[in-house]
């Protein structure tokens, strides 16, 4: 995967400094995209070796998550399970949650961020920052559901990492 061509060829059709930050920043989305497209489904096939007995595969489902660079959809395989419920085995070793549309670190910015401004505010700057797809109503809900864990965080003092360097 070398985007650096395809980056090149869009470069040139830039007129301006504007334009062409633009391009390199929505490239470098669309990369992240892909790669965690990439990585989700061959995590999944990774996977496949690891299933219990139990579960029989039914098909392979489509699911749209949304992240820091963008949404990205990947497919997974949908088991059958004796005596349970069925169940997507990516989703569950990733912990990610049923209907969830944002991922974890999303969730988690969106929490920080709206603990400074508005959930509107919140909102519009992750969608124009990074494309990220997020509502304002998805913002309340990071917020209300890790508000309190950001705000413990963001109070303790910082600890000097190894090196003397300090954590960002």
């Amino acid at each position: 995967m070398n985007i650096v061509p395809e980056m090149m060829t869009k470069l040139a059709k830039c007129g301006s400094l504007i334009e062409i930050e633009e391009v390199i920043l929505r490239s470098m989305l669309e990369l992240g995209q892909r790669v965690m497209q990439t990585y989700l489904e061959a995590l999944d096939d990774q996977l496949s070796s690891e299933v219990p007995i139990t579960h029989q595969m039914i098909n392979r489902q489509s699911r749209t998550v949304n992240f820091c660079f963008g949404p990205v959809t990947f497919k997974r395989r949908y088991y059958r399970v004796e005596k349970a419920p069925n169940e997507f085995f990516l989703d569950q070793q990733l912990a990610l949650a049923p209907r969830s549309r944002q991922s974890p670190y999303l969730v988690k910015m969106m929490a920080k961020l709206g603990q400074a401004t508005t959930m509107r505010n919140t909102a519009m700057a992750l969608n124009m920052l990074f494309d990220s797809g997020v509502s304002h109503s998805a913002v309340m809900e990071a917020v209300h559901a890790l508000g309190a864990e950001v705000i413990k965080q963001l109070r303790k003092p910082r600890q000097p990492a190894a090196g003397g360097f300090r954590n960002a």
